[in-house]
C-alpha cells in the first residue's frame, strides 16, 4: 500500500472512531437527564395498556391500563415506587412500602444494551407494577362516619325504652299518691317503691315512699321486729328527697311527723328529748320555705307543746287542789329550767299563726292553753294571775270565731 492511500484510511478510521465517541456521549447524557424518550411508533392497544419497549422513567403522565398495571420492555435507571403504601397493602403485598423500591441496572451505552438481559415478552411474564398518580395526593380530610342502620335502630329503640320507662314512673307516681289519698298505705309503698327502682334520682318517688312508710309505723301496721329497719327505710327515702328537692317542704314535714311520733313511743328520756328536738328542727326548716303559711307556725308550737305538756301536766294533777303556782319550788324551777324558753317560743308561735289568718281558731285556743300551763310555773300569785286572765281573754276570742273554724283553717293552708 502506498503512503497516499495509508493516510486515507487512517483519516477515515479516525471519522469513524470520533462518531462512535459522539454516539456514545449522547447516550450517556440520555440517561443522565432520566432516560429516552419513548418511541412513536407505540401505542395504546385495545386494554388500555403500552406495548413495546418504552421505558418506565419517560416524564410526562403514562397511559393508565384498564387494571392499574404498565407493560414495559427493557430495564432502566429510573426508582419504581409505589405512590402509597395503600395499594401494596390492597395487593395483599409489601410492594407498597416506600422503603421497597427496586434500583435497576444502569445502562449507559449501547454494548451494555445489548449484553443486558432483556425481559420476557409482554404476553409471557409481563412486569407489572403499581402506577403514580399523574397529579398530587391531596391531604387526607376526615371521613364523616357512616351510621349502621343497627346502631341506629338500637338507638330509636334505647330512646322508646326511656319515653316508656318515663312514662310508667309517670303512672306510678299517680297511682301512689291516689293509694295515699284513700289511706292505702300497702298499694302506695309498692307503687312508689317501683318508681324508685325506674328512676333512682326521682324525689316524687323517694318522697311518696317515705311518706307511705312512716304512716304505716305511726298507724301501727308495721311489726315490732321489723319496725327499725322500716324507720331506717322510711327516714332514707325522705332525706334523698330533701335532698333531691330542696325547696320541697314535705319531705322535711314528713321526717319532723315520723321523729316526733318515734319521740312519744321513746322510754328513756334522753332518745325521747333528742328525737323531739330533731323534730323542731326539721319543722324550722319548713317553716323557712314557707314562711308565710299560718298552719306551719301551728304546727310547731303544737311540737313544741307536746315536749314540756305531759311533765306539766302531771304536776298539775299532783296539786290538782292548789289555785296558783306549783308549791313546789324545787319542782317548779326544774320545769322553769327545762321548759320554760320553750313554752315562750310555742306562745309566739301560735300568736304569728293566728296573726297571719285571724279567722284561724285553733291558734286562739292553742295560746290560751299555753298560758294557762305556763301560770303553773311562775313563781308569784301576780304572775299566775296575769297569766290566767290573759288566757281567759284568748279563750273569748276563740269562742268568738269558732263557727270559722273550717274557713280558717281552709285559708291557714
Amino acid at each position: 500500500m502506498s503512503f497516499q492511500k495509508f493516510i486515507s484510511a487512517s483519516m477515515w478510521a479516525a471519522v469513524v472512531c470520533a462518531l462512535v465517541v459522539l454516539a456514545g456521549s449522547a447516550t450517556a447524557q440520555s440517561d443522565q437527564d432520566g432516560g429516552s424518550r419513548p418511541a412513536a411508533g407505540p401505542g395504546y392497544s385495545a386494554q388500555g395498556s403500552i406495548s413495546g419497549p418504552a421505558p418506565l422513567g419517560a416524564s410526562g403522565p403514562a397511559p393508565m391500563h384498564a387494571s392499574g398495571s404498565l407493560t414495559t420492555g427493557a430495564p432502566h435507571r429510573s426508582r419504581v415506587c409505589p405512590a402509597d403504601g395503600n395499594h401494596g397493602r390492597n395487593n395483599g403485598n409489601n410492594a407498597g412500602d416506600r422503603n421497597q423500591c427496586r434500583e435497576p441496572a444502569i445502562v449507559s451505552t449501547p454494548a451494555a444494551v445489548a449484553a443486558a438481559p432483556h425481559p420476557p415478552t409482554p404476553s409471557s411474564s409481563p412486569l407489572t407494577t403499581t402506577l403514580l398518580p399523574a397529579t398530587p395526593v391531596p391531604p387526607m380530610t376526615a371521613v364523616p362516619m357512616i351510621q349502621d342502620p343497627a346502631d341506629d335502630a338500637g338507638m330509636q329503640t334505647n330512646g322508646q325504652n326511656q319515653s316508656g320507662s318515663t312514662d310508667i314512673h309517670e303512672l306510678l307516681i299517680r297511682e301512689g299518691n291516689a293509694a295515699l289519698a284513700q289511706n292505702r298505705l300497702h298499694d302506695a309503698t309498692e307503687a312508689f317503691q317501683k318508681a324508685v327502682d325506674i328512676n333512682p334520682s326521682s324525689a316524687k318517688g323517694h318522697e311518696g315512699l317515705g311518706v307511705a312508710l312512716s304512716r304505716e309505723i305511726m298507724a301501727g301496721n308495721v311489726r315490732p321486729s321489723a319496725d327499725f329497719d322500716v324507720v331506717d327505710r322510711a327516714e332514707s327515702h325522705l332525706r334523698q328527697a330533701s335532698d333531691l328537692s330542696p325547696s320541697a317542704p314535705t319531705p322535711l314535714l314528713q321526717l319532723s311527723e315520723l321523729e316526733a311520733a318515734l319521740a312519744e313511743r321513746a322510754t328513756d328520756y334522753a332518745e325521747r328529748s333528742d328525737r323531739y328536738s330533731n323534730a323542731q328542727n326539721l319543722l324550722k326548716r319548713a317553716v323557712s320555705l314557707e314562711p308565710s303559711k299560718a298552719d306551719l307556725y301551728l304546727k310547731l308550737a303544737n311540737l313544741e307543746r307536746d315536749q314540756f305538756g305531759p311533765a306539766i301536766q302531771q304536776a298539775k294533777v299532783r296539786f290538782s287542789k292548789n289555785n296558783g303556782p306549783i308549791p313546789d319550788s324545787d319542782l317548779r324551777h326544774v320545769l322553769q329550767q327545762q321548759y320554760g324558753s320553750l313554752i315562750d317560743d310555742a306562745i309566739s308561735n301560735a300568736q304569728a299563726a293566728s296573726q297571719m289568718n285571724g279567722h284561724f281558731a285553733r291558734p286562739l285556743l292553742l295560746i290560751a292553753r299555753l298560758l294557762r300551763e305556763r301560770a303553773l310555773i311562775r313563781d308569784t300569785p301576780q304572775e299566775y294571775s296575769a297569766d290566767m286572765h290573759s288566757a281567759d281573754d284568748w279563750q273569748g276570742q276563740f269562742l268568738a270565731v269558732g263557727d270559722h273554724l273550717d274557713q280558717g283553717e281552709a285559708g291557714a293552708r
